[in-house]
C-alpha cells in the first residue's frame, strides 16, 4: 500500500500577509491600506490593529526587515541558518501570550470567510472528532500590545508549520517586494510574470553585451 503523504501547509497564515505587508509598504498610511484589505470586511481596526499599534509597527519595521532580509538575500546555507538562529535567538528571549478557542469545523464561520481556525488545517493543526461532533481546537499568538512580539511571533509560527518556505523575494533589482507563493521556488512575483520578463530581458541584454565585447577581443 502507498505510504499517504502528508497534507502540505497551506501559505495562507494571517500573521505572515500582515509582515508581508509591512515589509512591502513604504509608509505607515500604506501599511495601513494594505491591512484594511486584508481584513475585509471587518477592518484592520476591528481586529485590533489599531491606529496606535500600526504607529507601533512601523517603529520596528527597520529591525523586522533587517532581520528578515539576509534569509532571502542569503546565498549559501550557512547564510541562510545564521539568520534563521539569530531570528529563534530573538524570539526565545521575547513574552508571547498564546490562547485556544473552539470553532466550528467549516470553513467559514460567519464574518470570517474562511475561518482563521479552518485555514490552520494541515500538517500541525487537525480536526478533533468526538461521536458524531467536530470541532477545531487552534492556538492562536493573541495580538499583544508590542507589535514587535506579533511580528516575530508570526514569524516563528511559520518556520514551525513550514509555511515560511512559501515566502520569498522578488530576484528583481528594480522590485525586491517580498510576496507568499502558492509553492515554494518562486525567484519572481508569482501574481503576474513581469518581473520575471523583465529579468530575462536583462539577461538576454547582458548575454548579447558580453557576446559583443567577445567579438571585439577577438578580433583585436
Amino acid at each position: 500500500m502507498a505510504k499517504k503523504k502528508k497534507r502540505a501547509a497551506k501559505p495562507t497564515d494571517e500573521g505572515l500577509r500582515v509582515l508581508v505587508a509591512l515589509l512591502n509598504s513604504n509608509d505607515a498610511p500604506a501599511f495601513q491600506a494594505e491591512l484594511d484589505l486584508l481584513m475585509e470586511p471587518l477592518g484592520a481596526d476591528a481586529r485590533g490593529f489599531t491606529a496606535e499599534w500600526i504607529e507601533g509597527a512601523w517603529a520596528v519595521r527597520e529591525e523586522v526587515t533587517g532581520d528578515v532580509s539576509p534569509i532571502f538575500d542569503a546565498r549559501s546555507k550557512t547564510k541562510i541558518e545564521s539568520g534563521l538562529k539569530n531570528i529563534i535567538d530573538k524570539v526565545n528571549n521575547l513574552d508571547f501570550k498564546l490562547s485556544w478557542s473552539l470553532w466550528p469545523p467549516d470553513k467559514n464561520v460567519g464574518e470570517f470567510q474562511p475561518s482563521p481556525a479552518y485555514e490552520r488545517l494541515g500538517v500541525d493543526q487537525g480536526v478533533l472528532e468526538i461521536g458524531k461532533n467536530k470541532w477545531i481546537v487552534p492556538m492562536f499568538l493573541g495580538l499583544p500590545d508590542s507589535p514587535k512580539v506579533y511580528f516575530y511571533g508570526s514569524i516563528i509560527s511559520a518556520l514551525q508549520s513550514g509555511q515560511f518556505g512559501h515566502m520569498g523575494r522578488c530576484q528583481l533589482n528594480e522590485c525586491r517586494r517580498f510576496f507568499i507563493a502558492p509553492r515554494r521556488g518562486y525567484r519572481y512575483c508569482p501574481n503576474n510574470g513581469r518581473c520575471r520578463e523583465a529579468s530575462d530581458r536583462q539577461d538576454a541584454a547582458e548575454r548579447t553585451r558580453k557576446s559583443r565585447k567577445q567579438r571585439l577581443e577577438r578580433k583585436n
